[in-house]
């Protein structure tokens, strides 16, 4: 058994952990070939305790009781969690049993589980179209949704049991890595047209689709925290291009046309793969230290190696475009045309000469500052903080602890956290007798976002090669004057 079976088992059984659904989910995990032959060691250890439902349900939140009875579905208050807005919804989607069937046979646990996080919510969507996917975690505080709380169990369990065993067993806190790449508004602010922009922002978008993608890969689409890659359409392209299994899944599903590459070519008025939006910072809950180093120097690696690799297809393409297009007299003659209309002053023959040049292959001297530029585009930083103090327990039963026990706990997480105010607060800890680290997730983001920053801060950074005057603290060069224009265009 490994981390996806628990993975997996997770996000479908938290569901039953919510008291006021009051739902019944055996048969999908029941169902399911790749979990038979582990389900009485997972029933075993779910009942155990999964300290992952705990620390999802008191994230970011004060964890209340419902005072709703199992199975009340009816006149249910959901609020946005930004504007507050009301609205009252019945949930009938749990009424029905969930088709499992296209998926249930597949053995591969790791393919079962990507499409039960991706397409589970669609299903039950499929049953309930108006309500389904804004069906509250939580009664008393409605803006957390169903498929984010399973989403968080599932992550935290990947985090906490990353070899399959009961327990962590090298005793190592999970930690949460933010990693960021730049520059970004440097990279697209200089375009000349507006499809220069787009391309720049393009570029932006799938450099960090691309990052966010393997780091799904190697810990599960709902370890990325930040941001969420549920229902976005380049991750699903990346999905179905790595899991081949699953665009057949769905061709003999009730959604067909969820594959985003096909809808994209034969859709003209599908442009959602062409639309740029991912941030250009990522949050990832991984088991350790190790794995944060070794995830964040892989997506530095990656996404340098990408961007080397589209480089060397664009150099070559511009070179082959434009050999073929001086490919004989005539058609230098018509260049050299164009050229004398919009600059007359220029001397016919010197531009001829290097126009012939141009047609060959060895006179493209401005390879070695192609390659200068490239290879110092990109800046790579990320940090990492443990997910609680290392050498303390994730949750804490105060119940047999006396009074320094139980602050000592707190103070350490709080070392590491550096909330803005006291948590947990005295409500809290008057309230509850158990006490976890899901209050501080919060205060860890922002305890990344400032450590990142400070990075960014105080580090050291060298000018790129390439000829010209140009500031030695931005970079930048100055701008051409128009002697200076004809006089590089006579260069060129």
């Amino acid at each position: 058994m490994n981390v996806y079976h628990r993975k997996l088992y997770a996000l479908v059984r938290s569901l039953e952990t919510i008291k006021w659904l009051g739902t019944d989910v055996s048969y999908i995990y029941k169902g399911l070939s790749c979990l038979a032959p582990h389900l009485e060691e997972l029933q075993t250890w779910w009942e155990d305790g999964n300290i992952g439902t705990s620390i999802s349900s008191s994230s970011d939140r004060i964890n209340l009781n419902s005072t709703a009875q199992p199975g009340e579905m009816d006149n249910i208050v959901v609020r946005h969690p930004i504007s507050g807005q009301e609205q009252t919804i019945t949930v009938s989607a749990f009424n029905t049993q969930i088709d499992i069937s296209k998926i249930a046979a597949e053995s591969d646990e790791k393919i079962v589980f990507w499409w039960f996080w991706r397409y589970f919510p669609e299903q039950l969507a499929h049953l309930d179209a108006e309500n389904a996917l804004l069906i509250p975690t939580h009664r008393i505080l409605p803006d957390y949704p169903l498929h984010s709380y399973q989403s968080t169990v599932s992550a935290l369990t990947g985090a906490i049991f990353p070899d399959g065993e009961e327990s962590n067993s090298s005793k190592e806190a999970p930690y949460l890595l933010l990693f960021t790449f730049s520059p970004v508004q440097e990279f697209i602010k200089s375009s000349r047209k507006f499809l220069d922009f787009w391309a720049g922002s393009f570029l932006l978008h799938y450099f960090s689709a691309l990052v966010c993608f393997e780091a799904a890969k190697l810990y599960g689409p709902d370890a990325v925290i930040t941001p969420s890659l549920w229902n976005q359409e380049i991750i699903d392209a990346f999905l179905i291009q790595e899991y081949p299994q699953i665009r057949d899944i769905l061709k003999n599903s009730q959604q067909p046309n969820n594959d985003p590459t096909t809808r994209f070519d034969h859709d003209p008025q599908s442009q959602s793969l062409s639309t740029a939006g991912f941030p250009n910072v990522i949050t990832v809950l991984v088991p350790n230290q190790k794995s944060a180093t070794e995830l964040g120097n892989k997506l530095d690696n990656l996404l340098k190696s990408r961007w080397l690799s589209m480089s060397q297809k664009v150099r070559t393409c511009i070179k082959n475009q434009v050999i073929n297009l001086l490919d004989g007299e005539n058609q230098i003659a018509e260049i050299w045309q164009q050229i004398s209309e919009e600059f007359p002053n220029l001397e016919a023959d010197d531009l001829r000469k290097q126009l012939r040049q141009f047609h060959q292959q060895g006179c493209w001297e401005w390879n070695k500052l192609w390659d200068a530029q490239i290879e110092n585009t990109w800046e790579t930083y990320f940090v990492a903080v443990p997910f609680g103090h290392p050498e303390k327990p994730l949750e804490i039963d105060t119940t047999n602890l006396d009074e320094n026990q139980r602050q000592e706990w707190i103070t350490l997480q709080n070392q590491i956290a550096r909330p803005i105010i006291d948590l947990p607060s005295q409500a809290e800890l008057n309230a509850y007798n158990k006490l976890n680290v899901g209050s501080l997730w919060g205060s860890l983001q922002a305890r990344l976002g400032n450590t990142i920053q400070a990075i960014k801060n105080t580090r050291a950074w060298q000018i790129p090669v390439a000829p010209g005057e140009r500031s030695t603290l931005s970079g930048l060069y100055p701008d051409f004057s128009q002697v200076r224009k004809n006089a590089c265009i006579s260069q060129i």
